[in-house]
């Protein structure tokens, strides 16, 4: 996932989220979509859902970073979700279903454009 930011700072980890599901978003002030309507993901303009590789089939991968998108186009992973997420705390939050912090990156102001990339569009590891 990638987030607008200056210099360029990324955190990494290995998870299998409960519900298969991650949340980016501003901790503090996110809105969790009410649904995921059968897809892969959903947002409000302040919490992208995003579905995972199931939490029984192992870990996904989880990047946060401010770096351009170039590196992960050629690494054969998609974009698959691509807008603006409300920060006012200036922190990006990558969460789990029970709002527990999986990684956090600062962010340089109120509104953080966001890019999602995968390496599949059904169940992301």
């Amino acid at each position: 996932m990638c987030v607008e930011g200056g210099t360029i700072m990324t955190t990494e980890a290995r998870i299998a989220p409960k519900n298969s599901l991650l949340l980016v978003m501003d901790r503090d002030s996110g809105k969790i979509p009410d649904s995921m309507d059968g897809k892969l993901v959903v947002s409000t303009p302040s919490c992208i859902a995003v579905g995972t590789l199931s939490e029984v089939d192992g870990e996904t991968s989880v990047v946060l970073t401010n770096e351009t998108a170039v590196a992960y186009s050629r690494s054969g992973l998609h974009k698959i979700f691509s807008g603006f997420l409300a920060t006012p705390s200036k922190e990006a939050h990558i969460c789990t279903v029970l709002l527990h912090t999986v990684a956090k990156l600062s962010v340089l102001s109120a509104e953080s454009s966001v890019e999602i990339w995968a390496e599949n569009g059904n169940e992301p590891s």
